[in-house]
């Protein structure tokens, strides 16, 4: 990650596919790889996965920051490159 634009998304892992947060995230990731900038977010599902779809499925690169402290299994189909930290904080 040299120089690059990253944004980063925030949202809740609970957004389905057929929510309307979901659909808006998605949007989102679309539009952030369309100008050709990195998304960054959390990894996870919900929000997290639907603004990363997005910006695959318009040819971005995405960035997911998992936390160590969570039992989930790890980040969502649609992360590029993985970081994970010990904390919330780090």
């Amino acid at each position: 990650m040299k120089d690059e634009t990253l944004i980063t998304v925030f949202g809740s892992a609970r957004a389905e596919p057929d929510d309307k947060n979901y659909r808006t995230a998605y949007k989102i990731g679309y539009e952030v790889a369309q100008r050709g900038w990195t998304l960054c977010n959390g990894g996870y599902g919900g929000t997290m996965e639907a603004s990363a779809r997005g910006a695959k499925d318009a040819g971005g690169r995405t960035v997911g920051i998992t936390c160590s402290l969570f039992s989930r299994s790890g980040a969502n189909n649609y992360i590029d490159t993985v970081i994970e930290s010990d904390g919330l904080f780090d």
